[in-house]
């Protein structure tokens, strides 16, 4: 037969078994939690440090903002590439490669064909190089 103390003792150690499994769920739940932004994991990974590779990715992102606001506006006319590239004068692989995000020769002068052909018109800000720059 357990004495009063020894139950006392193994209810203790049983609680703070529980307390520390408890902890060890939270832990593992607040990882889970961390890990679940995979962008926030490549930010803090490879460019948080790297002002160089932060600027490159900016750009990038520039890139994939211009190709995708060209294809938006194309399929919100209702135009495939070949229709777009006739009403502007050239070819549809002209227009594919404008709405590719690695294509990095866009010109105000192609840019401006495309907004005229599409009722639109550009918009263009010269800003300071230390200003950050919006993500959006």
């Amino acid at each position: 037969m357990q004495s009063k103390i020894e139950r006392n003792m193994n209810r203790i150690r049983t609680n703070t078994l529980m307390q520390k499994q408890g902890n060890a769920m939270k832990k593992k739940q607040t990882k889970s939690k961390k890990v679940s932004n995979g962008t926030r994991i490549l930010e803090h990974r490879y460019l948080r440090n790297d002002p160089e590779m932060q600027e490159l990715v900016l750009q990038e992102f520039e890139n994939l903002q211009i190709a995708q606001q060209i294809y938006d506006l194309r399929q919100q006319a209702g135009l495939s590439q070949d229709e777009l590239a006739s009403l502007i004068g050239t070819k549809g692989s002209v227009i594919s490669r404008l709405e590719d995000a690695n294509y990095t020769g866009h010109s105000i002068k192609m840019l401006e064909r495309l907004a005229i052909a599409l009722g639109k018109r550009i918009e263009l800000r010269i800003v300071d190089r230390k200003t950050k720059r919006r993500v959006s």
